[in-house]
């Protein structure tokens, strides 16, 4: 896969874990308002960033990614019916952008002749 189609992709993964989070403010009543909303806010930056395929963002992106499986670990597991199922979405969408930024990141970089 090329390099160009991986950070859209992990870009799009980060849209989508970002409205996941909004839902879960919404299905929750505000119960995790603020940290739902820093992640939101963090993760569109970052896919946005990552759409115009900037390598320091992945590296961000990929620790943030990290820290949302860690955290569904804590948060997600202790919760049931549709906020379950909501935060294992999210566990999904991060899962599945951190391999795509570990393949970004541990690429060789390839170098322009002049």
């Amino acid at each position: 896969m090329q390099t160009q189609r991986l950070y859209q992709n992990a870009g799009m993964l980060l849209f989508l874990s970002a409205a996941l989070h909004l839902l879960v403010i919404l299905f929750t009543g505000g119960a995790y308002l603020m940290q739902m909303l820093i992640a939101a806010v963090l993760w569109g930056i970052l896919g946005y960033l990552l759409m115009g395929e900037r390598r320091w963002a992945a590296y961000v992106a990929f620790l943030g990614m990290l820290f949302g499986i860690i955290a569904y670990l804590g948060f997600g597991m202790s919760e049931f019916g549709v906020v379950k199922w909501l935060f294992f979405a999210i566990l999904l969408a991060d899962l599945l952008a951190a391999i795509m930024l570990f393949r970004i990141i541990w690429r060789t970089k390839v170098v322009q002749e002049v």
